[in-house]
């Protein structure tokens, strides 16, 4: 997908949000370019984007869903106290205890994706960003998606969920691949 094409979506998903009584709008999308795109429109509109990768009444938010999409919701969070340049609420995953709402500022994330660049930017050149981790997840978004569109580099919008598929496109494409230990082991 081209920047034309992501153009459109991303007015498409403004449209959507543009609707919501809320600030806060949690994000259900699995595709890259989807949620990239949903992402721009989110912060287009000086809103939050909300990423959790569990059910949001576990998180104790209330919902007000957008009766056009399933995949968007205004939410009302028990956080009340965003800064103005916040970006992101995402949560961790709650494995050693309750899950815990983690707060990104824009200059958060810009530093984030500097510091990434500066780490591994030279060993990626212009390979394939794909990914074996979720989007929702507080090192996969920054990662698998935000950093190789900073960087222009293209990245494979489905999450890799077996290693057939990751061959397959090992041939076609020089890959960065966004992994964890475990999955990595797994490989």
């Amino acid at each position: 997908i081209h920047w034309q094409e992501m153009d459109g979506l991303i007015a498409a998903w403004r449209q959507r949000i543009a609707a919501l009584p809320c600030r806060f709008v949690l994000v259900r999308l699995e595709q890259g370019h989807q949620l990239l795109a949903c992402l721009l429109a989110i912060w287009q509109l000086n809103r939050v984007a909300v990423l959790a990768s569990q059910s949001p009444a576990n998180l104790g938010l209330e919902l007000v869903t957008d009766p056009h999409d399933d995949s968007i919701f205004g939410v009302i969070p028990a956080l009340t106290d965003a800064a103005d340049d916040t970006a992101l609420l995402l949560f961790t995953s709650g494995s050693s205890g309750t899950p815990s709402a983690v707060v990104k500022t824009f200059p958060q994330l810009d530093a984030e994706l500097a510091l990434l660049e500066s780490c591994w930017g030279q060993w990626v050149d212009d390979a394939v960003f794909a990914t074996t981790v979720s989007r929702h997840h507080m090192y996969g978004l920054p990662f698998s998606l935000l950093w190789p569109v900073v960087r222009g580099s293209p990245f494979y919008s489905d999450t890799i969920h077996y290693s057939q598929s990751l061959e397959l496109l090992c041939q076609r494409f020089p890959l960065t691949l966004i992994s964890s230990p475990v999955q990595l082991d797994h490989l």
